[in-house]
């Protein structure tokens, strides 16, 4: 069984609220240790990549940096990640890429939910020492550095806001910036920042604890007019102190103009006709334009809030998706790569506020762009450092060593917690283990290019795959061979009515591609399922708009209702479906078990042969697409193999489903050369809800 949530790659984030939010649950101080995940290894690199920005001496909350101080927190990290209020990163994994990510990465989740759920050891290691980049400019020695000519002062315990202050650099003359950074005055209670051109209302970037500065791709900087002014919008809540903010930020100039000027644009919305909790609003683009970065600006009160480009050829991709808008937690959106958009393009804007929000709702999104530029200038920025590209390094990027560079070991390729000096099975589960660098938990970044651009329904379009390297960014050619692929595919729509399960064909050039056809119109949820040799298994999701499909994708979303049979007839074939325990609980481990017999006479099915090295296929679903499990059922039991030969009636699943509510499992068997695929919805509940607590 995979326990893989969708959820992407950070450069740099936070766990755990602040120690208002959270309290100690439990010790674990007489749990048995059943993990082979350590806190001198696994984790405390883990924490210095995403959490003692902030999770340290002096910091917002309460210390991670050692063992002492992280264990008694571990039950709470466990269920502030599973109840995704930790990290802050608002944005939904699969639409769009950002080089400043602040989510856990699939592997960082495995890792961290398997020392907690195995007794959270401490380990023998010597753990690797922090190495702190907060005191000093990340890009270097700047050219201007201006501070606040009068400090900030922040209410003990005050709630979010956001305050503006005026920096006068003291430029005489014309300047060009190609990077900023800043320097809160207190890091205990400065949370974002924003700066933008008082003169011009230009935006130049943003700051946040997991991203201190902003750079522009190469040749390109913004235009500041002279005796320009710098409005610094700093988001401030209080710390257990009142406590006088003076913050600094620095300003990389360049001496002569740059090849292209870098600029913004608003696309501001407006209340739906229908709806006044809704807003709506497009910006047409009339010429080439790159996108580089976007900052959304809403209200307290607001929910939610997409960004789609369509093209002129009808082609569309969503940029931005964020389902939950936190007010107290925002951030600047970096693309990871810089996207380019012909002119008659247009971006659509869509946010929705709460019932009840105090004021009139609001929403506004600054692009920053810049025209068409010449092949031969390389776009690279300095958020990319973690995803292939050139460019300085975070402060959490710096603060651990490249885990790709460990140790070869063997580790199952399913249940990160296994690992072994030399080849063997799984423990769990009883795959084959696997040689590579069980430890690293970035994720490899994934191209996807659709040929025709302009998806429609029933039209087949050819999708390629492009794996590259998080270090280096070269194509990666070497897979190894997981359930007799090397690459898997999950195809799902929003609604969850659609489902594919396919293996795209390696190419020349080391992509991976295939041919497939959208049955409807709509918004298709791509999965890739492989393991690069050498490297950690990957399960990366990618969105897909048919040019053809509804303007609203969240009516597009998932509306499941939970069957009220466990029992379903698909041709020959009867499926029966029971759970172990009969309530699934989120957070724990369970059991789905699916007993086949014959739909004429309900003689029990043992004639089932092997589907994919295994007697069947489950991938189970969130219905708001977050949470995802490909599981197999054992492959070895007592020593004898179990997947060879012929199996039924009945077959196992494991299952791990994070969070309570509603998923959706489809399951596959082949029986006399025919694959069925046979899905169930059901419900996962809090420990509350089986024992009847409020």
């Amino acid at each position: 069984m995979t326990r893989r949530w969708s959820i992407r790659s950070a450069a740099a984030a936070w766990l755990i609220a602040g120690t208002w939010a959270m309290w100690p649950r439990e010790t674990l101080s007489h749990n048995p240790i059943t993990t082979t995940v350590h806190f001198n290894r696994e984790i405390v690199a883990l924490f210095q990549r995403k959490c003692l920005q902030c999770h340290r001496e002096g910091g917002m909350a309460m210390s991670l940096a050692t063992y002492a101080e992280a264990r008694p927190w571990a039950v709470a990290i466990k269920e502030e990640v599973l109840a995704r209020q930790m990290p802050p990163w608002p944005a939904e994994a699969g639409y769009g890429q950002f080089a400043n990510d602040a989510g856990l990465t699939t592997r960082e989740m495995d890792f961290l939910l398997s020392w907690v759920e195995g007794g959270a050891p401490e380990g023998d290691e010597t753990p690797p020492p922090f190495v702190d980049h907060s005191g000093h400019w990340m890009l270097g020695q700047p050219q201007t550095v201006v501070t606040a000519r009068q400090g900030v002062t922040v209410e003990a315990n005050s709630g979010a806001r956001l305050t503006r202050i005026v920096l006068d650099p003291g430029l005489a003359r014309e300047t060009w910036v190609r990077a900023i950074d800043f320097h809160p005055g207190d890091r205990r209670v400065v949370r974002a920042a924003f700066f933008t051109v008082v003169e011009t209302g230009e935006y130049l970037g943003g700051w946040t604890p997991w991203q201190s500065s902003t750079e522009l791709p190469t040749g390109m900087a913004f235009r500041l007019p002279p005796r320009a002014r710098i409005a610094a919008d700093v988001l401030y809540r209080g710390a257990e102190e009142t406590v006088v903010d003076t913050p600094s930020l620095a300003l990389y100039t360049t001496g002569e103009p740059p090849m292209r000027r870098a600029s913004t644009e608003v696309l501001k919305t407006n209340p739906d006709s229908s709806n006044p909790l809704r807003l709506r609003g497009r910006l047409t683009l009339p010429r080439a334009t790159t996108l580089f970065a976007l900052r959304a600006e809403m209200q307290p009160g607001g929910a939610a809030y997409e960004v789609t480009a369509r093209r002129p050829d009808g082609s569309r991709e969503v940029l931005l998706r964020v389902k939950r808008f936190r007010f107290e937690w925002q951030t600047p959106f970096v693309l990871r790569e810089p996207v380019s958009l012909p002119a008659g393009s247009e971006l659509d804007a869509t946010a929705e506020y709460t019932a009840g929000t105090a004021g009139a709702p609001s929403f506004a999104l600054t692009i920053t762009r810049y025209d068409e530029i010449p092949a031969t200038v390389p776009l690279m920025t300095a958020h990319d450092h973690d995803h292939g590209a050139a460019a300085a390094p975070s402060a959490s990027a710096a603060a651990a060593p490249d885990a790709a560079e460990g140790e070869t070991a063997w580790f199952c390729p399913m249940h990160p917690d296994v690992t072994a000096a030399e080849a063997g099975q799984c423990r769990k589960c009883g795959m084959t283990l696997v040689a590579g660098r069980p430890f690293d938990t970035r994720d490899y970044p994934l191209g996807l290019t659709v040929e025709p651009r302009a998806a429609r329904a029933g039209i087949p379009v050819r999708m390629r795959f492009d794996v590259r390297h998080p270090s280096t960014g070269m194509p990666v050619r070497d897979f190894q061979v997981v359930h007799d692929r090397r690459y898997h595919l999950f195809v799902v729509s929003h609604d969850m009515q659609q489902f594919q399960h396919v293996h795209p064909d390696q190419q020349a050039d080391g992509s991976w591609a295939l041919d497939v056809t959208f049955p409807k119109p709509g918004v298709y949820r791509v999965m890739s399922d492989f393991l690069p040799t050498g490297g950690a298994p990957q399960l990366l999701a990618r969105t897909l708009v048919t040019a053809d499909a509804p303007t609203d994708l969240r009516a597009q979303d998932a509306r499941l209702e939970v069957d009220t049979s466990w029992k379903k007839t698909v041709g020959p074939l009867s499926v029966e479906l029971t759970f172990d325990p009969p309530r699934l609980v989120a957070g724990q481990y369970g059991h789905l078990a699916f007993k086949l017999s014959a739909a004429a006479d309900g003689a029990p099915v043992t004639d089932l042969r092997p589907y994919l090295g295994a007697f069947g296929h489950a991938f189970i679903l969130s219905e708001d697409l977050r949470d995802s499990v490909h599981s197999h059922p054992p492959e070895w039991r007592d020593g004898r193999e179990i997947s060879s030969g012929f199996g039924g009636p009945e077959v196992l699943f494991e299952g791990y489903m994070p969070r309570p509510g509603r998923y959706r499992v489809w399951a596959q068997f082949l029986r006399r050369d025919e694959l069925y695929t046979i899905p169930f919805t059901f419900e996962v509940f809090t420990l509350d809800e089986v024992f009847g607590r409020r």
